[in-house]
């Protein structure tokens, strides 16, 4: 059995990120002014976070076996130390893609899952007989598959399990939440999934945490900073200042990555979060998921402005 600090089972993918002229809702077509190519997905954005801080860190995930983007993919994963020996790649098997459209601060994200809609039985067999062979001090779980993330949230054997639903909030019934929440000991939601969730369940998110024993929600709100509620208890933490703010995809895959990999070493909620919303901070500055990771010499700086003494440990 192999021994992880965190073990991530959520997609890589490919994003193709775009500058629309307008985003409208009727029929007529809309002008890019650029496209481009990079690095995403949920587990891809939150591994590549969470390696910089030291912590050994693996993932599941589906790539493609002869896929250029798949092999570049893994070799970038890699040199950032992260364990990539559980990517599925088989002749069956393809990267997930995500088509992302920015016009200001709006912004429309199309997701195809790939090898998981594709082969989903033959996935889902391949992922479910990893549970056993992995041990990990904690488990992030935010696939696109509900029973994948219900399957690794209560068979999966890690000490700390986190849950972010993400883009798939709307379509989970009540059940659904319930039969993750109940494995869920830190749970990242923003504040759209977040009314989302308390719609669903007809609860706020206070009492959801309750029910269920979430020791730790972290519910982000954007320009507004984020807000860690710990047994019930709410502290309000405030948005680092940025240069400038040019696209907000994978802000929160980096905000999870930079708090779980703080949580785990110390187990303090609040100060993991002021490391993640500053490292956060780095993502929005550039154009794509990844490209703005900060070295930590750069994020203490932005730590200590922001937050004042907060010492990253090793």
């Amino acid at each position: 059995m192999k021994s992880l600090d965190i073990f991530c089972v959520a997609e890589v993918a490919i994003d193709h990120i775009a500058d629309a002229g307008s985003i409208t809702d009727n029929a007529s077509s809309t002008l890019l002014h650029s496209v481009k190519r990079y690095y995403g997905g949920m587990g891809g954005n939150f591994s590549a976070v969470a390696s910089i801080f030291g912590v050994k860190v693996g993932i599941l995930a589906a790539i493609g076996r002869d896929d250029p983007d798949s092999i570049d993919y893994k070799k970038y994963l890699e040199n950032r130390n992260i364990d990539t020996d559980y990517l599925l790649q088989e002749e069956w098997s393809s990267i997930s893609k995500c088509f992302i459209f920015n016009e200001k601060e709006k912004q429309r994200l199309f997701f195809y899952p790939g090898t998981a809609t594709q082969h989903t039985e033959k996935y889902m067999k391949y992922a479910m007989n990893l549970a056993e062979e992995v041990k990990s001090e904690a488990l992030y779980a935010a696939f696109t598959d509900f029973e994948l993330n219900k399957f690794y949230l209560s068979r999966g054997n890690a000490r700390i399990k986190a849950y972010a639903p993400a883009h798939n909030t709307h379509r989970h019934s009540r059940k659904d939440f319930s039969e993750c929440l109940e494995h869920t000991d830190v749970l990242f939601v923003n504040e759209n999934e977040a009314a989302i969730m308390e719609n669903i369940m007809e609860k706020n998110i206070f009492e959801i945490a309750d029910d269920f024993g979430i020791g730790v929600v972290a519910r982000t709100m954007g320009k507004d900073g984020c807000e860690i509620i710990i047994d019930g208890k709410p502290t309000a933490i405030t948005a680092c200042r940025i240069n400038r703010m040019l696209d907000p995809s994978g802000a929160g895959d980096a905000f999870a990555g930079a708090f779980m990999a703080n949580y785990i070493k110390g187990g303090d909620a609040i100060n993991s979060a002021k490391i993640a919303s500053a490292t956060a901070s780095f993502i929005v500055e550039e154009r794509g998921c990844q490209t703005g990771i900060p070295s930590i010499d750069a994020l203490q700086e932005r730590i200590k402005r922001n937050y004042g003494d907060i010492i990253l440990k090793e």
